[in-house]
């Protein structure tokens, strides 16, 4: 599934499963084989993307940095 233009290499051809939808942000729930995923993006864009239940999406996943703290 290659995306022209787009440097990113993580890229998983997600399904959509479910979404909540806010004032601001909406939370859009994809699973990628048995993998479970979740993604918060603006409302604006969600229906700009006009993202659908049950639709094939790619995720594309670019983490420059991740923290992990032990509470204790």
């Amino acid at each position: 599934f290659p995306i022209e233009g787009i440097s990113i290499r993580n890229k998983f051809p997600s399904k959509v499963e479910s979404f909540t939808i806010g004032k601001l942000l909406t939370e859009i729930k994809l699973s990628f084989g048995d993998y479970k995923l979740s993604s918060i993006i603006t409302s604006q864009s969600f229906h700009e993307l006009k993202i659908q239940k049950g639709e094939m999406v790619t995720a594309l996943l670019k983490s420059n940095e991740m923290m992990i703290m032990r509470y204790e």
